[in-house]
Formats: C-alpha cells, sequence, structure tokens
C-alpha cells in the first residue's frame, strides 16, 4: 500500500471518529435533557395531585406552582381598559 494512501485513509478514519464523538455528545446530552424533563413533569404532576382539592391558594403553594407573573400595563381601547396577565407555571411554561 503506498504511503500516500495510507496518510489519506488514516485522516478519514480520524476525521470519521471525531465526528462520531460529537454525536455522541449530543446524543448523550439529548438523552440527559430527556431524563431531566421526564423527571419534571413526573413532578409537576405529584404537585397538581396534592394541589387538586386546595380550597385557598397560600404562599407557599403558589411559589411551588408558579415561576414567575407578568402583569402588562393597562391599555385603553374604545373606553375599555384592558390589562394582561401571564403566569408562567413551574414545568408547564406560560399561560396567558
Amino acid at each position: 500500500m503506498p504511503e500516500s494512501l495510507f496518510k489519506k485513509m488514516l485522516a478519514d478514519y480520524e476525521r470519521e471518529l471525531t465526528e462520531l464523538e460529537e454525536k455522541y455528545a449530543d446524543l448523550r446530552q439529548n438523552v440527559q435533557e430527556a431524563d431531566s424533563n421526564e423527571a419534571d413533569v413526573e413532578n409537576w404532576m405529584e404537585l397538581i395531585k396534592e394541589c387538586v382539592s386546595i380550597d385557598r391558594l397560600d404562599r407557599t403553594t403558589a411559589f411551588r406552582l408558579i415561576s414567575q407573573v407578568a402583569i402588562h400595563e393597562q391599555t385603553d381601547e374604545r373606553g375599555h381598559r384592558r390589562q394582561s396577565v401571564q403566569v408562567k407555571y413551574n414545568f408547564v411554561g406560560c399561560v396567558s
């Protein structure tokens, strides 16, 4: 086998190995994120089960359920005042 062909094959092998290592790292991160998301959903479901029968929302429970509340500026539209409120719940996202 000529040395030039060997060097080319070795370079191709090293490039392929680097690409596979990058793909492996990406796949490993995706699996970790999926595991984390699954745990988040399970935690959310347990929290909701605990809160299904509450009749009064106390501060502690609100902090467990809600990560952020955004109250936007009040606007006047044809004599009607409007104000939007966005609630971002833990584990689920934003509800307007």
